[in-house]
Parts: C-alpha cells; structure tokens; sequence
C-alpha cells in the first residue's frame, strides 16, 4: 500500500471542511463538519431551538473534527514511530476504524456530495484489504456508519415518477430515433428514446423487452432499471453519461442482460450500479464496459459470460457468477469480493497494472471463488491454489481443472475418448491405427492427426489424416454383337478413354437401314474398369394415309407413317349436321384401321337418333319448380307440381296467374315461368322493438318496424343507434399542497357511472416563502438586533442576529468617500461575502463584498431566490423572470413556487407549476378549480394555451377543441383524417 492512498483519502475528508458559500445560478451549498466549526458569523436561530440543542449540536461536529484529526495523527504518527521518510502508507486497526468513523451521517449524504462518499466507502474497501493483507483483525471493525452510507446512497438514487432517470438529473433530449425494441407475445416493433424502452419494460415486467440501440447515446443523467426482463443490444453503438455524478445505469429491480458490440461509459467512478435485481453482461470482446460495476450489499446479482470491463467489478454482500470475458482492472485490482458475497468462477481472464487482478478480504480464501472443477492461471501457467501467489498476481484466468480429449476419423466417427485428463498431460494415442476405405479414385494410407498433437491445456479434438495414391483401370470396346474390336490397360482415374479403330458397320436387312450411333454406356472419364458396346440407329420405311369425310371430304393426310405402325386420326372427331328430326353420330371409320402396309384411305360413317328437348317450370323468382327432359319433339308440355306461390312481401300479396310464354308444342328447349296478380299492404305506425339503452361509453339501440293493419305482416325493419351519453366528469379527492405537506390534484370521476376517467397526481409540497423580514430588534453600539422572517403562505417564522453595530465601526453595505458601495462585517471589508443585503430600503446582492451590477437572474440566499437585475432585488416585480434557460414566476421580487395553473404574460396564457413555467407539456390541461382555475381543459404547447380548434389526442382518446379549450358542449358528427366520427360531449366515437 502506498502513503499516496491515504494523502488521496485525507484530501478527500478535507473536501467536506470547505466552508459554505451562496452562489448564483441555483447551486447548492456544500456544509461541511469543519466549516460548522470555523463559522463565526450571522446565525440563523430556528424558532423552537434552545440553548441546551444548540450545544448538542456542537458536541457532535466537534466529535467529527475530532475524528477527521485521529486520521490526520494517526498516520503522522505511525510515520514519525517508524522512522518513514518515504511514501509507503501504514494501515492499522485505529486508522481503518477511524476512515469509517469520519464518513457523514445520512442526513449530511445529498446528490452533491454522494460522489465524494463513494469515494470514501472504495477507500474504506481498499484499506480494508489492506489491513486484511498485513494481519489485521478486520472482523472487529465496527461497519455500522459505513452501511449506514450505503443506505443512504441507495435511497439518494431511487427513480423519478417516469421510472427512467435519477432524481435530480435531466434526460439529454434528441430529435433522432434511439432505439427500437419488441415485446414478447408482441409482434409490433416500437422506436424512440431508449428511456422510452425502458418505460415499456417496467410497464411490462412479465415480459421479455428485446432492445435495438440505432445510435450513440450521450445524456447527464443515469438510466434507472427497477423492473421487467430486458435484453440490451448494442448493436455497435455507445451510452455515454457525461456527468461526474452518477452512473450510466442504476438497476434496482428486473433483469437486464447486455449484449451486442458497442460501450457504456460514464464520467462518474461508477458506470454500472446494482443496488438490487440482476446484470448479465453476455457479449464478446468488443461488447464493452468502460468503468467500475459496483455491487451494492442485499439481492444485487451480476453474471457475466463474456465481453470487456476496462475498470474494476466492486462487488458488497451480493451474488457474483463469471464465466468468460475479461476484465482489466487497470492500476486497481479487477476484481474486489468484499464482505459475505457469493462467487462462482469458472471461466474468464483479471488483469491489473499494478495490484492483484483479484482482491478479497478476510471473510473467504481464493479457492473458495471457484465452482467445482476449475482452477487459476498465473501469466497462462496453471497452479494449484496458492494464496501466496495470487494475491500478488496481476494476470489471473480461470479454466477447468481436468479436460476431455477426442481422437476422430476424417468422417467424424468417434475412435477413442479420454476424460479427466490433467492440464499439462503429454497425450499419446493408445487405439487401434485409423483406416479409410479405398473408393475408385484414391488408396489411402493413415498419416497423422490433425492439428498436431501437443500438451493439454483445455477439451481438444484430433482429426486423423491420410496419404492417397492414384488407382488405373482397364477399358474394352466391342461391336453390338460382341465381337472384341480394341482394348486400352492402365487407364488413370479420371482420364477420358478414345477408341483409335474403324468406325463400327451392321448390315442393312429387308425392314431397316442400319448407322452407327455411338457407345453404350456413354464415353466419360474413368472410375473403373469398363466396356463400351456399338450403337446403331436403323431408318424404316414410310407410306400415306387419308382421312375422308362421308361426303369424299378430306379431313387430314399423314405422311410417312413407318411400316407396321398402326395410325391414328389426330383431327377434331368427324360431324354431320343434324335436321329437325334426326341427330347424327360418328360410329367408325371404313375399312377397318390396322397395320400399314402400304398407302390407304380411311372413311367416315355416322349413326342417327331422335331428338328430344327439356322443358323447364320456374317460379317467379328464378327457383326451378320442375324440369322434364327427354320430351320428343311435337309434344305438348305439362306442369305437374303444386301451384306456384310467391309470399307476401313489404308490398303486396300475391295470387298464381298462368306461365310465360303460352305453353306450346316442344320444337326446342325451353322455359316457362310463373306469373302472379298482386294487392298491396297497408302499413301502419312505426313501433320500437329489442331496444338497448346507451350508457357513457356504449352506444344503445333499437328496431323501428312497420306492420301491415290489414295482414299483420312485417313491412320494413330499421336498427337505429343511440350514441353513448358521454362521460360526466367531476373532481374528487383534490388536496391543496402546504409548505410541508404534499397535496393532490384531485380524481377525475363520472357521476354517472363512477368510473375514475384519470388518476390525479401529487403536488408537492411548496416549502417556505420567507419574504424579505423585518427588523424586530434594532441592534446598538453594544448590542445585537434581530431581524424576524415570516412565512407568506402559513405564517411560520424564524429569527436572524444582527451585529451590534460598534459605535463608529463600519458594517453591512456601506457607501465610502470614494463612491464605491462596499460590504463591512465587524468594521472589516467583507472581500469575500457574496450574498443579499439590505441598504436604504431595498436589497441588493453582494458579489466579492461589492454590488454586482452584473446580476440579472435569480439569486439563492438564505433558502430565498431573489429576482436581481442591474445588482438590486426587484421587489416591485412581478410576473415572469428567465434562469438558466428556464422561466420562473416571480411575486414582489421573490420566486414563488405556490404559484400553479395558467398565468397571463404578454398577451398570452402560460403553465406553471411550483412556480417554474413547464415548457416541455403538451397535450390537453385541465386548469382545476383547487389550484385557482376555471375547471375547463385547454390546448398546451410548449407550456402555452394554443388558441387553435382542432382535435387532440389525450389519454387515448381524441377530443374537439374550439379556440384552444375544450368544447364539452359540442355534439353531432365530424370528419377527421377521412372518417366521419360521432362526437359525444366534445370526445370522438367510431
């Protein structure tokens, strides 16, 4: 350990010693135990302290001093016992002890020092290890302070109401597409912000919500994971936080696997804070960590199976498992295992530059780090566990103690398999010598394995190979008769064979003409041995035949048709007309078709029969009554059903009247239909039927139908639809915020039908306004005043002394000789003072002891922002004032954060909540009747009432809005993107 430790640790604690100053710009102030204790000037006495708290108070900073000193004394002393004229630190018991004594109570730990007190508990951690290393009894160390700051962090570090960012940050906002992502059960693909995916993973925590990065990310601010399943995909983008004060991600619920190339960087020591819930890290080496991952002490798990961590893994009380991936602890050990954490090692590379890659305290030893059937590497060289030596080692891997080694064939066939093989073992393959049957081309003789076999040093798999010679084969040619007429030897695989004789002949013979065609099989390269046979095509005589209708009509003439084939006639079947009587039929063709012998003329003969027709009976609407086929021509058609009926309709009533056309003798097909004589309905008064009430978000209903008042039957029926009534809001539960108390704006409910249409939300608590005060109590020459501030909203006070003047001794805002205005405290120009003052009955602020006439903004004093222009509080102001960017509301000169709802400036109506005006809202508002407000809903953009008619979206529902205000009284129908809408009190319905 290096005395450069300590030096960091005591700068560190002295940080906390700076004495309190007021700045511009809404800075906070940083009080410290020895500040507390150097403070000499005006105090602010609360109403209800007494004398006897006030001294408690003092005993306990002067505790604190005390315990800053024991460190500073203690490490001069140890060095001055020592003799140590050198930088090496000594770590002891006291000092440990002392270190956790000095960090600040919970109620000292704010978003502003939380950095610096993380910085004190790694302190705390390394020297710790420290004292572990040299002997110490670490066990005896009295932790409470130190847990006590780790809960105070946490709770510093919960999520803001849209469960995304720190409290206390503001998101970087961007125009771009971050991300998209899917949820599981869930086919649609989302984009947006990447807080935006993290919303929908903790609005669905039973599901898995995969997440696409689609650019680099830069914010200020933490990402907050308290719920769901996500999976995060770089996908070769980058997250970078660029503030020193806090971390990219803090998970405090759900499961969050990291994944895909790319990185995570932060400004802050920490980039990846586990509070609770579970971390996987599962990507390669370019998936990458730039920063510590800390695990705070309960139910944090982190697992990580590959992928880069340039910076330490901190891990307090909570579950570790690694199995691949490196991480490079850079001049800080890579991995630290403090307390009674649960680790599970089985793979993965720690490196450092100049500290043990694995630190651990007193709590476990290095081998109780690794899952069962592994062991350490120092430099790539296995050891047997050795606390010696690995807590000195700065390259550390973990691998299997024992390993498997496979010997294969070339086709993969299993020949032997060794297990638990030790690491470092000479292998030697002790089976039957590996063989590989010859095939046409290739004989093969074993050779070796593939790769080379070498020592173990993890599973390997050898492959055996072989040596090939060529294989030459005989090749013969014969006529088709067998007759042998070539014979080529020692043909090589693979070569094509060519016959160097006479062309092969066959003699012609009375049917055929013989030519030689080739060689069967086929000529190809050769796989063996093989004989090729004479091929001959043979040509064969040909004749003609004709094809003639009855009439001597030639239909088709084929031309040379083979010798002995038999033909066939290809054209469309031979026809005759049919006459009124008889219908014809081809039957043969004459003579008889055979085998040619010779030219030949075919012809056709036909058949005759009778014609017959079917008549057809339908009905008035088309439907088929009866139908009679096969009805010989001449003969006079007759109906035998029922009568045709046709029923009564909406109009009329219906009587059978005869067919259409007049039956008739049958010359042909033919079709009569039903003819009916009508009388028509009287119908009478409308009336309602299956009617269904309309309810505030269902559309009602009912028939209208007529009857006839002399049939009684059903005329006409109409559905008529009841639009829904619409909801009748009201609020309920609304609460006014106090100074201390938080408020509520109230549930919007139906009187109808009681559903809650909107949840209301928290005001918070406005906090004191304390005005300007007054003088209560003149101060003398001799004797103190008292200045009295009072509460604007409930009236609470508090007392300040002022400095008994002195006589003749300048103080407070003092106008010297040479026109200069210069602030006096104790007669002593107060060079360094920045604060407000008062002089002549107005207030002005004080910069390096002089009027700043530069301010022109808000100004914090004494828990008062003041609206300062030109160095002089406006107290006649009021209205609104810019600050840093952002718009407050300023009454009498002073921020006025009771100030909610819609405030006029310039012509126009702008919102404002706890005084600060809310340009980042849009959507419809309502302006309540509990925050002052008329209880009607405006148009919001951008902060500002758009005085603009049009239809807005709000909570997933669409609205008709006149002139910036919603218009309740509006219904009827409207059109909007091409679909008319019913609307219903000012909400649009499909």
């Amino acid at each position: 350990m290096k005395k450069k430790f300590l030096a960091s640790f005591l700068s560190m604690l002295l940080i906390f010693s700076t004495i309190p100053t007021i700045t511009c710009a809404m800075e906070m102030e940083v009080e410290t135990v020895e500040a507390e204790a150097e403070m000499e000037e005006e105090t602010v006495v609360e109403e209800t302290e007494t004398e006897e708290e006030t001294a408690a108070v003092a005993t306990e900073m002067d505790k604190e001093v005390a315990a800053v000193e024991a460190v500073k004394m203690g490490v001069a002393a140890e060095d001055e016992s020592n003799g140590d004229t050198n930088n090496e630190e000594k770590v002891t018991f006291d000092l440990v002890q002392a270190m956790i004594d000095a960090l600040p109570d919970a109620e000292d730990i704010s978003e502003e020092n939380m950095s610096d007190v993380e910085a004190q508990l790694d302190a705390i951690d390394e020297a710790k290890s420290a004292l572990y290393q040299a002997g110490g009894d670490v066990d005896s160390l009295d932790m409470t302070r130190y847990d006590v700051a780790c809960e105070a962090l946490e709770a510093l570090s919960e999520l803001d109401e849209t469960g995304t960012f720190l409290l206390g940050s503001t998101p970087s906002l961007t125009a771009s597409v971050e991300a998209t992502w899917t949820i599981s059960g869930d086919s649609t693909s989302c984009s947006g912000a990447l807080s935006d995916a993290l919303s929908a993973a903790a609005n669905n925590p039973s599901n898995t919500v995969t997440i696409t990065l689609q650019s680099d990310i830069s914010v200020d601010s933490s990402y907050g994971f308290s719920d769901g399943n996500v999976t995060l995909n770089l996908n070769g983008f980058s997250i970078t936080n660029t503030s020193s004060n806090s971390s990219s991600f803090y998970v405090s619920g759900g499961n969050l696997i990291i994944t895909g190339n790319g990185e995570i960087s932060s400004g802050y020591i920490v980039t990846i804070l586990v509070a609770s819930g579970s971390v996987t890290l599962n990507g390669n080496e370019n998936t990458v960590i730039k920063g510590k991952i800390q695990l705070r002490p309960g139910n944090a798990v982190f697992s990580m199976t590959g992928g880069t961590v340039n910076g330490d893994i901190t891990v307090r009380t909570a579950k570790v498992s690694i199995s691949g991936g490196t991480v490079n602890g850079g001049t800080g050990s890579a991995l630290c295992f403090y307390d009674s954490c649960t680790v599970s090692l089985t793979g993965g590379t720690f490196t450092s530059d100049s500290k043990a890659a694995i630190d651990i305290d007193n709590s476990k030893t290095y081998s109780t780090l690794l899952a069962s059937g592994y062991m350490y590497t120092i430099d790539g060289t296995p050891i047997v566990t050795d606390e010696n030596s690995l807590s000195t080692a700065k390259n550390v891997s973990v691998v299997a103690d024992s390993w498997t080694i496979t010997w294969k064939n070339e086709d993969g066939t299993v020949l032997k398999t060794d297990t638990d093989v030790a690491y470092g073992t000479k292998l030697s393959y002790d089976g039957a010598t590996p063989t590989k049957a010859a095939d046409a081309q290739y004989t093969y003789t074993f050779a070796g394995w593939t790769p080379e076999v070498s020592d173990v040093t993890g599973d390997a798999t050898y492959t055996a190979t072989y040596s090939r010679a060529v294989n030459t084969y005989t090749v013969k040619w014969v006529d088709e008769d067998g007759t042998l007429l070539e014979t080529n030897t020692d043909v090589v695989y693979g070569t094509t064979p060519s016959y160097d004789g006479e062309m092969p002949t066959k003699a012609a013979d009375a049917q055929y003409t013989y030519t030689f065609a080739g060689w069967t099989p086929e000529v190809s390269d050769v796989t063996g041995n093989v004989t090729y046979t004479a091929t001959y095509s043979s040509t064969v005589n040909t004749y003609t035949v004709e094809w003639v209708d009855e009439d001597g009509t030639v239909l088709e003439t084929d031309t040379n048709v083979a010798y002995g084939t038999t033909p066939s006639y290809n054209g469309e079947t031979p026809t005759k007309a049919a006459e009124a009587l008889y219908t014809y039929t081809f039957v043969v063709w004459t003579p008889n078709v055979s085998d040619v012998t010779g030219d030949v003329t075919y012809t056709a003969t036909y058949s005759s029969t009778v014609n017959t027709y079917t008549v057809e009976w339908v009905d008035a609407d088309g439907t088929v009554l009866e139908t009679d086929t096969d009805v010989a021509y001449g003969t006079t058609p007759s109906y035998d059903g029922d009568t045709p009926t046709k029923a009564t309709d909406v109009q009329c009533t219906y009587t059978f009247a005869g067919w259409a056309p007049e039956v008739s003798d049958v010359t042909r097909n033919v079709t009569y239909t039903a003819i009916y004589s009508s009388t028509s309905h009287i119908p009478g008064e409308a009336v309602k039927e299956n009617e269904v009430a309309a309810t505030c978000t269902m559309d009602g209903s009912y028939d209208s139908v007529e009857y006839c008042t002399v049939c009684g039957t059903e005329i006409s029926r109409e559905t008529i639809t009841v639009s829904a009534t619409g909801h009748t809001l009201e609020i309920r539960n609304a609460k006014d915020a106090t100074c201390t108390e938080d408020g509520y704006t109230g549930d919007e409910v139906c009187t109808v039908c009681g559903e809650t249409v909107k949840t209301g939300e928290v005001i918070s608590a406005a906090g004191h306004i304390w005005g300007r005060g007054v003088i209560t109590k003149e101060p003398t020459s001799t004797a103190s005043g008292t200045r009295t501030y009072t509460c604007t909203v409930c009236g609470k006070t508090r007392t300040v002394t002022i400095p008994a003047t002195g006589g003749t001794i300048k103080d407070g805002l003092v106008l010297d000789d040479d026109g200069a205005f210069r602030y006096y405290q104790n007669n002593a120009f107060a060079k360094d003072y920045v604060g407000v003052v008062p002089y002549d009955g107005g207030l002005f602020f004080i910069k390096n002891g002089l009027i700043d006439f530069d301010a022109n903004e808000l100004c914090l004093y004494e828990d008062v922002w003041y609206y300062v222009s030109l160095g002089q509080v406006q107290l006649q102001y009021t209205g609104l004032a810019i600050h840093d960017g952002a718009w407050f509301y300023v009454t009498d000169g002073i921020l006025d954060i009771t100030v909610n709802g819609l405030i006029p400036y310039d012509g126009e109506q702008f919102l404002v909540a706890a005084g600060r005006l809310v340009l980042e809202y849009s959507g419809l508002w309502l302006n309540s009747v509990t925050i002052g407000g008329d209880s009607q809903w405006y148009f919001i953009g951008s902060g500002m009432v758009q005085n603009v008619s049009c239809v807005a979206l709000y909570d997933g529902a669409w609205f008709v809005v006149e002139n910036g205000i919603l218009d309740t009284d509006y219904n009827g129908t409207i059109a909007y993107d091409g679909v008319l809408f019913q609307v219903v009190n000012g909400q649009l319905y499909s």
